[in-house]
């Protein structure tokens, strides 16, 4: 079964175009990636490292895996269901370092995780991590490395590869981009860190991070109709960071929010009593100038049932002013996502 599952993943990656893992000049016996069963103990997936000696400048290195002899005691899958999602999520790593193994944890785990879910859909481990992610942890930096959050932003890459899901073998090509764009392996000079990769990738979408990142947001509060599993595995919402009903002519409400890069806030107004059709919300943003993160989208959730988003244009200076419907009749409420979508070291 060990064997299996990891030559399945191992032929779905150099399909999907990925590089197989370096060969380890013979150690374990041959120059093969070296697969080692053990009792890891309860909890244990299993890990992959290296025993390459690092001698600087060394970015991409072989590896070997370990992974648990029985699986026996986990808190969902059956055995072969969480050997499978571990040889997906391990063997990702040893790819990952035949492209640089110095890249940034949180983007290396993230994209294990997401791998994983790829390969081996129906098993949906990876479930247990949306509660400590970005949908429940907003205020959180995406680019945590920590805890368990880092697994659970692999919904991030769940998320911009069901927008763009042109494939290479049996995965969106997107991921492999990124990976291209991080590697290392001639040498640091054209390397980006992982941000730097992902906004790369996506702007050969034609779109940025940034933007990517802002309509992640505000998509994280509909997660249910906004992933294609939402629904069917009852992804958890992204709860409000404040709420406001709005019942007569001349109301008005001013929410703040101080944002940490790379989180986000939504803010809720509700239209009650306001019969008129003519009846509009007016909204007045005051953010950080746009090149320090500032982004936000509004969404009118309407009585119809649908939800109409769009990506506030915000100036250099980060101000807005826009005018949406907001009559009881058609519109139940207005959503404000307030995003610091900055990738700088430095805010």
């Amino acid at each position: 079964q060990v064997r299996d599952s990891i030559t399945y993943v191992a032929q779905a990656y150099v399909a999907a175009g990925y590089r197989a893992p370096k060969p380890d000049k013979g150690r374990g016996g041959t120059s093969q990636i070296d697969i080692y069963v053990e009792d890891l103990g309860a909890g244990i997936y299993g890990y992959c490292t290296t025993d390459q000696r690092l001698k600087p400048p060394t970015y991409d290195v072989w590896a070997y895996c370990v992974v648990d002899n029985d699986y026996a005691g986990f808190p969902t899958g059956t055995p072969l269901q969480n050997l499978q999602v571990t040889a997906a999520h391990e063997f990702f790593h040893a790819v990952q370092f035949a492209y640089d193994i110095n890249e940034d944890t949180w983007f290396t785990e993230a994209t294990a995780t997401w791998a994983e879910d790829e390969l081996y859909d129906d098993v949906n481990d990876s479930r247990q991590y949306l509660k400590y992610s970005p949908i429940t942890r907003p205020n959180t930096s995406m680019d945590k490395f920590g805890g368990l959050f880092h697994y659970g932003t692999w919904s991030f890459f769940r998320f911009l590869t069901e927008r763009y899901p042109a494939e290479k073998g049996v995965l969106p090509k997107l991921v492999l981009k990124m990976f291209k764009y991080a590697d290392s392996s001639k040498g640091p000079r054209r390397n980006r860190y992982s941000t730097q990769a992902i906004d790369k990738a996506l702007r050969k979408q034609h779109t940025t991070i940034e933007e990517a990142f802002a309509l992640f947001s505000d998509a994280n509060r509909r997660t249910h109709s906004e992933y294609e599993e939402g629904m069917a595995l009852n992804y958890p919402v992204k709860k409000l960071s404040g709420e406001k009903k709005l019942g007569r002519k001349g109301a008005h409400k001013t929410f703040n929010a101080q944002l940490n890069h790379l989180t986000s806030a939504t803010y809720r107004y509700n239209s009650k009593g306001l019969d008129s059709k003519k009846s509009k919300l007016r909204l007045v943003f005051d953010m950080a100038p746009k090149s320090a993160g500032s982004r936000a989208v509004v969404s009118v959730y309407k009585t119809s049932g649908t939800v109409t988003s769009k990506t506030v244009r915000l100036s250099g200076r980060g101000n807005a002013a826009l005018r949406v419907k907001f009559s009881s009749e058609m519109v139940t409420a207005v959503e404000v996502t307030l995003v610091n979508a900055s990738t700088r070291f430095s805010q």
